[in-house]
């Protein structure tokens, strides 16, 4: 029963697809390579789905003309090459039946300045375990002879199993965890929403040092069970980043926002009162709270409580296509006292998009509203009802609280790019220059 139980969830991973790649990039040119890639995203793909990858950098001089050529090495041998116009669209067949890439081409003569690559990449549903962790670089040539490009990537299996000699998507989804960081199940105790008093706690492997403390608030039917896996990348990457993160799992089916936000800081409580974990944090930092949907008013309501934010010493807050949350009595938008990040998509059914921009206009500065083109209501998530997200706001995440949780003044710009050079297209955003110059009021 077990064995035809696994080959029945082996068999629907496979023709699903599911299980994703990450990719870690850098630019290897050196001083005399006249491109440089600045961004790549997204930063991982997906099995059996077709990927669209952007690349975006600078050139320092005018490019009439370029050749391309992509090595692939398992370790340090080669195991797959390729040609070709850097000007013109290509179509290149992986090894093994593992899929196709197609390269759009730069538009050429490139002009000096900002320059973009598209592509896009189809992996087969299935692929050979070997290729799942290999070294990638891509390298362009002038046509006078000069160094145009330089880029390496490095690729990593997540949410993958073995299926013989192949991978195929984790039908679990509970196979993998972010490389760095380890997660622990916990039972909470005195949460509200429900019936429901466990979590997890996410941290970073290197115990040699403390990490600022986030607590993080699911939407309603993503608690229980369904927490760790639905907002997996949002979850394990922002703990990879340098913190510890608590995410309790109270509200899987009741919707309780009135008393939502306490389970929010409940989850902070435990954390401190627990000597496993607390010796784990860095207490002289500010603590930072996000979520989304339920969860997102939720922190919206304690990012306005200034006996919450004295309480527990809360610096940041990030709001995931919130619900809106007003005052109980004055029917307006209720105001946010800490730097605060607003995000949700032009296609959010649920909560519209223009409340959270009116929402917005009513916090304290700084804050950052954002709404991303095409994004639907699950666009935070790694998964809803076992299909696959986008976790497109990871990285907002990261830099909002690196920005005023960590003080890092370089993520306090990789913020605000959102609304001049975002990682995904954005339909409307507000920023405040200098917004790593924070006023809080409490």
């Amino acid at each position: 029963m077990r064995r035809a139980l696994t080959s029945t969830l082996i068999g629907g991973a496979a023709a699903s697809g599911g299980g994703t790649i990450k990719l870690n990039w850098s630019d290897c040119g050196d001083s005399s390579t006249h491109g440089h890639i600045t961004s790549l995203s997204p930063t991982s793909v997906t099995l059996g789905t077709k990927t669209s990858l952007t690349g975006k950098g600078k050139v320092d001089e005018a490019i009439p003309g370029a050749t391309y050529k992509v090595v692939a090495k398992e370790g340090f041998i080669p195991i797959f090459s390729h040609t070709g116009d850097a000007c013109k669209p290509d179509t290149i067949k992986l090894p093994a039946g593992a899929g196709e890439l197609d390269m759009k081409g730069f538009k050429c003569p490139l002009s000096p300045g900002d320059a973009e690559l598209d592509l896009d990449l189809t992996l087969s549903s299935s692929i050979p375990a070997k290729l799942a962790r290999i070294t990638i670089e891509l390298t362009a040539e002038t046509s006078s002879g000069d160094k145009a490009l330089c880029v390496q990537i490095k690729t990593a299996p997540e949410n993958l199993i073995a299926d013989g000699e192949d991978l195929i998507a984790d039908p679990t989804g509970e196979n993998m965890i972010t490389d760095g960081i380890e997660k622990k199940g916990v039972t909470i105790g005195g949460l509200k929403c429900d019936g429901i008093q466990t979590g997890s706690v996410f941290y970073p492997t290197d115990s040699s040092k403390t990490y600022p403390l986030l607590s993080f608030a699911h939407g309603w039917t993503e608690g229980g069970g369904l927490t760790d896996g639905n907002y997996k990348d949002v979850l394990e990457t922002v703990a990879a980043a340098g913190y510890v993160v608590v995410a309790h799992h109270s509200g899987l089916v009741a919707e309780c926002q009135p008393v939502y936000a306490h389970d929010q800081l409940r989850a902070l409580a435990f954390i401190k009162e627990t000597a496993e974990f607390s010796s784990k944090v860095d207490w002289s930092s500010k603590v930072g709270i996000y979520g989304h949907s339920m969860g997102g008013g939720a922190t919206g309501d304690n990012a306005a409580d200034s006996n919450a934010i004295q309480k527990y010493n809360i610096g940041a807050a990030v709001l995931l296509h919130p619900v809106p949350r007003k005052m109980p009595i004055i029917p307006i938008y209720k105001q946010t006292k800490i730097p605060t990040f607003f995000a949700t998509g032009s296609r959010d059914t649920i909560i519209a998009p223009a409340t959270t921009k009116a929402w917005s206009e009513r916090a304290t500065k700084p804050m950052i509203f954002a709404e991303m083109r095409g994004a639907t209501h699950f666009e935070c998530q790694s998964s809803e009802d076992g299909i696959p997200c986008p976790h497109g706001w990871t990285n907002y995440v990261v830099n909002w609280m690196n920005c005023y949780i960590k003080g890092m003044k370089d993520q306090c710009t990789a913020a605000n790019a959102v609304c001049t050079q975002p990682t995904k297209p954005m339909t409307a955003t507000s920023c405040q220059p200098g917004a790593g110059n924070a006023t809080v009021v409490v």
